[in-house]
Order: C-alpha cells, then sequence, then structure tokens
C-alpha cells in the first residue's frame, strides 16, 4: 500500500462534500424560484457536478491520483456551495429592492 496524503477521516470529509452538493442543488433551486424558473447561473450547478464526479474517481481510485481526486472533490464542492450561496444572496436582494421600491410608489400615489 503506498502512502498517501488523504486523512484517515476521509470518509466524513466526503460525507460533508456530497452534501455541500445537495446544499448547492437546493440553493440552484431556490434561486429559480427568485428568478422566475430560469437558472441564474449555470456555473455552481457543473461545478458541483465536477465536484461529484471527482468524488467518484477518488471513490474508484481511477484516472486520476487519489490525492488530486480527493481534495480537487473538497475544492469543487465547496466552490460549488458557495457560488450558489451569491447567486441566490443577490437576486433575493433584487426582489426586495424591487418590492421595497413598489411598496415606496404605491405609498407616494
Amino acid at each position: 500500500m503506498t502512502d498517501s496524503s488523504i486523512p484517515s477521516y476521509a470518509g466524513l470529509i466526503a460525507i460533508v462534500v456530497i452534501m455541500a452538493n445537495l446544499a448547492t442543488a437546493w440553493l440552484v433551486v431556490l434561486a429559480m424560484g427568485e428568478n422566475s424558473g430560469g437558472v441564474f447561473s449555470e456555473g455552481p450547478p457543473w461545478i458541483a457536478v465536477g465536484s461529484g464526479v471527482t468524488l467518484a474517481l477518488w471513490h474508484y481510485n481511477v484516472i486520476l491520483p487519489a490525492e488530486m481526486s480527493f481534495w480537487g472533490s473538497v475544492l469543487l464542492g465547496a466552490m460549488g456551495l458557495w457560488g450558489s450561496w451569491v447567486d441566490y444572496a443577490r437576486l433575493s436582494d433584487r426582489r426586495r429592492a424591487l418590492d421595497k421600491a413598489r411598496q415606496d410608489r404605491k405609498s407616494a400615489s
């Protein structure tokens, strides 16, 4: 067996990455609701898919070295979650600003 830089608790990290990918999907769906059913940015869903693929590559130890697959999936999972959160926050802030402007116009009339 080769010496690896992957920690002994890698299984727990893999579960966290899977949960981050699910949270990314959930935030993308919420952002779609804020954006009238359209995807605001295609980046986060594709990054989550890439995270899942690299996690599978690590699990089956194919194509890429195990360390690269593992840490790549962690990085991609975090980037996807962050990107989807930024998209959702931007859309919900824009929606609140538009609603506030509508209320101000109604109260001024």
